[in-house]
Order: C-alpha cells, then sequence, then structure tokens
C-alpha cells in the first residue's frame, strides 16, 4: 500500500502527513482496519503547557477533517 501511493515523498506536504499518507492508500482501493490494542497503542510525552496542547489538538483536527469515518 505504501509503496502504490509513492510513500510519503509523493505526497503534497502536509501538517498531519500520517494521516496524508493514510488517505491516499485508501483512496487508491486499499482498505484498513482499526486496531485497538496495547500492542498498537502509541505512547508520546505530554504537551509542555496548555498552548502547545491546543496547537496539536487545532492540527490533528485539521488532519483528519476528511477522513472515510464509514
Amino acid at each position: 500500500a505504501y509503496d502504490s501511493v509513492g510513500g510519503f515523498a509523493q505526497l503534497p506536504f502536509s501538517v498531519t502527513e500520517d494521516v496524508a499518507l493514510f488517505h491516499a492508500i485508501v483512496a487508491k482501493g486499499w482498505q484498513f482496519r482499526l486496531i485497538g490494542s496495547p500492542e498498537a497503542q502509541a505512547i508520546t510525552l505530554p504537551a509542555e503547557s496548555w498552548g502547545e496542547w491546543w496547537r496539536q489538538r487545532r492540527r490533528w483536527l485539521k488532519g483528519v477533517q476528511f477522513l472515510p469515518f464509514s
């Protein structure tokens, strides 16, 4: 799936490049499954301030607004 869309190098700039890659892969006809398990969970450090937290959330919302939720 990654190779079929040319990877990150072939995608236009996005503040949420992982979402752009996902969107390109789905648009190419690939299917996906959501995995809800501890092994698939990503743990990150917390934001250092409310301002940083808010900027991160706005960036994420901008990136996911066109995802296929059906």
